[in-house]
C-alpha cells in the first residue's frame, strides 16, 4: 500500500533499467525481466503499484529472489543481466514459504550475482527488522527501520535516499597500504565498505 504514494517518475533516469516485484503469498511481478525507464514504462509501472492489494502472508524469501533475477547464478555468467541494487520494502515476518532466516539470508547471496547492493525498510512494527538488517549490511546496503507513524508520514521521502546514495559518485572500495613496519593485528579484519560509513577514520598505532 506505501509503495502507491511514491512516485517513480521522480527517482529513475532515462535509461535506468528497473521492475517490481509484490510478495504477499504469492510473488506477481510488474514486467519478466527489467524495462528501460521512459515515459511508457514509468506509466505502466505506476498503474501496477496502484493495483497492488494486500493479501496478509508474506513470501520474504522468493520476494528477494525474484528481485534478484530469480535464478541462480551460472557458472561463467556475465552480471549484465542483473540489477546494480536492489529495494526492499517489508512489513510482516516470512509467514509463508521459507520461513528460516538463515535460509532466506543465505538466499539472498546466493541469488546475488551482480553483488547488487540491497537497500531494505523495515516499515511499522511487525516488520522483520534483524533480518532485513542482516540482509542489507550483507550486500553492502543500508536498513531504514520505521514506525507505525513513520510508515505512513515518512516511507515516501525516505524511499528516495537508497537512489540518492545509488547515484551519488563515492569511494567504496578502499585498499591501504604502509611500508617500512610490520603489522601484528588488524581490525577490523576486512576494511568496510566506504559506502555504508557517514564517516571515514584511519588510525595507525605503532
Amino acid at each position: 500500500q506505501h509503495l502507491k504514494e511514491h512516485r517513480l517518475h521522480s527517482d529513475l533516469r532515462e535509461g535506468d533499467r528497473f521492475n517490481i516485484h509484490s510478495f504477499d503469498n504469492k510473488i506477481e511481478s510488474w514486467q519478466g525481466t527489467p524495462q528501460p525507464a521512459n515515459t511508457s514504462t514509468l506509466a505502466g509501472a505506476a498503474t501496477f503499484a496502484k493495483g497492488l492489494t494486500a493479501r496478509g502472508s508474506t513470501d520474504l524469501n522468493n520476494g528477494i529472489i525474484a528481485g534478484l533475477g530469480g535464478k541462480k547464478c551460472p557458472a561463467g555468467s556475465s552480471p549484465g543481466s542483473r540489477y546494480d541494487a536492489m529495494i526492499l520494502l517489508s512489513d510482516g515476518h516470512p509467514t509463508t514459504g521459507v520461513s528460516n532466516k538463515a535460509t532466506i539470508h543465505k538466499n539472498s547471496i546466493t541469488y546475488n550475482c551482480n553483488e547488487a547492493r540491497i537497500f531494505t525498510f523495515a516499515v511499522g512494527y511487525g516488520a522483520d527488522a534483524a533480518l532485513l538488517e542482516a540482509v542489507a549490511r550483507t550486500a553492502r546496503g543500508r536498513n531504514y527501520k520505521l514506525d507505525n507513524t513513520q510508515a505512513t508520514s515518512s516511507l515516501a521521502k525516505l524511499a528516495r535516499q537508497p537512489f540518492e546514495d545509488i547515484y551519488a559518485v563515492r569511494v567504496t572500495d578502499l585498499s591501504p597500504a604502509a611500508t617500512g613496519i610490520n603489522t601484528e593485528e588488524v581490525f577490523p579484519a576486512k576494511p568496510p565498505d566506504l559506502h555504508q560509513l557517514h564517516h571515514f577514520h584511519n588510525h595507525l598505532y605503532l
